[in-house]
């Protein structure tokens, strides 16, 4: 597989992780308007941990993007899908790019 292979797929991983954690803070949400109860407060602190485990996992993927198109510049290997050539510019841009469209959500 390619380097943008690569690339692609780890985001797309991350594009997943991002909506298993939404939709778990949605389910959440419809389902406790307040923390009124002990084991209401034990089920938030069941999704925090959850979500602080994905917050990781994010931080990892969306890295691996970064250190993948770091390691394109260097090794040469880098081909931008819609140029056809290796160009600093947009190798650099990127996981920027990626990094900034996953940090918005």
């Amino acid at each position: 597989m390619s380097l943008m292979g690569w690339i692609v797929v780890v985001f797309v991983l991350a594009l997943v992780n991002f909506f298993i954690g939404m939709n778990s803070l949605k389910g959440f949400l419809a389902s406790h308007s307040a923390i009124s109860s002990s084991q209401d407060l034990e089920e938030f602190k069941g999704m925090v941990r959850q979500q602080m485990y994905q917050a990781l996992l994010q931080l990892g993927l969306l890295g691996l993007t970064v250190v993948l198109g770091l390691y394109g510049i260097v090794s040469g290997r880098y081909i931008p899908p819609f140029e056809g050539r290796g160009d600093v510019f947009d190798v650099a841009l990127s996981p920027s790019a990626v990094w900034g469209c996953a940090s918005m959500g």
